[in-house]
């Protein structure tokens, strides 16, 4: 990877949107689930329940988000660098919020699957 090639400013803000968007998926599936699909539980029960699915949230949400981030950085490089920059914001903030057990399974899979989506989107574009 050529460090010259990369476009930081794509990298950076990819990676700051692709973790908005995440966020944003979350917090709209935990609507949802609150207001559809389970609603007059108390917000304890909802607060638990976002704990549990959010990392599953941003695992089925990953790959089409960061197929798109992948798309737009557009080059292989700076797909790479986006990731790299997204992977070591995320797991710094999982590793200061969370035990780290929490991360080995689901988050191993999502990461896989958000560099996988990276990767493709970046190809479909001819990086």
């Amino acid at each position: 990877m050529e460090l010259s090639r990369v476009r930081w400013i794509y990298a950076v803000l990819g990676a700051v949107l692709a973790e908005v968007a995440l966020i944003a998926a979350a917090i709209l599936w935990v609507t949802l689930y609150s207001y559809v699909i389970r609603p007059g539980l108390t917000l304890a029960d909802y607060q638990t329940y976002a704990e549990q699915a959010s990392p599953w949230v941003s695992v089925i949400a990953g790959l089409p988000v960061f197929f798109l981030a992948g798309r737009w950085a557009r080059g292989r490089e700076t797909a790479i660098a986006l990731f790299a920059i997204y992977l070591l914001a995320d797991l710094a903030i999982l590793l200061s919020a969370s035990p780290p057990t929490t991360i080995l399974l689901i988050g191993a899979l999502g990461y896989l699957v958000k560099a996988l989506g990276c990767w493709l989107g970046a190809r479909s574009r001819g990086g």
